[in-house]
């Protein structure tokens, strides 16, 4: 996970394999559904879940928290 002049870039791996996508405006596009689990929604509107904010390395964890009430 980068972070850009207010856009979120990620490189993750999904269950439909390896994505890239950028996210516009997190503060509105990165919310939390449970207890260390985000849901995420990219520029063209598609959704990922992270259902273990823990899970990730600790920068992108980091940046994620920024955006996220904890």
């Amino acid at each position: 996970l980068k972070e850009e002049f207010g856009v979120l870039n990620f490189e993750a791996e999904t269950d439909r394999g390896p994505r890239e996508f950028s996210v516009r405006n997190p503060q509105e596009n990165v919310r939390e559904i449970a207890e260390d689990r985000l849901l995420v929604i990219d520029i063209d509107g598609c959704r990922y879940e992270i259902p273990d904010i823990k899970k990730l390395d600790k920068k992108s964890a980091n940046i994620l928290r920024d955006y996220v009430d904890y």
